[in-house]
């Protein structure tokens, strides 16, 4: 069960101009299905969606969202 909290960002973050947001937390036993969703779903199918759309706006620049695929890559092993 997911519960609702106000929350702000310290005023170092860009995003606490927005003043408190709602959010969600969750308990400390959906981690796991989170972790499983991250790598399952998120990696594979939004990653790179998320970070065409931050490029395109110039949140970031190119070669930092292909920094960030390339680190969440599963490494695979040298064949021989």
């Amino acid at each position: 069960m997911r519960d609702k909290f106000m929350h702000q960002y310290p005023s170092y973050y860009p995003q606490s101009a927005a003043g408190p947001q709602e959010a969600y937390c969750y308990p400390e036993e959906a981690l796991g299905d989170f972790r499983k969703w991250m790598r399952d779903v998120y990696r594979k199918d939004k990653l790179s969606t998320y970070l065409t759309g931050k490029v395109k706006s110039g949140s970031i620049a190119a070669t930092k969202a292909t920094a960030i695929v390339d680190a969440y890559k599963t490494p695979s092993l040298p064949s021989n």
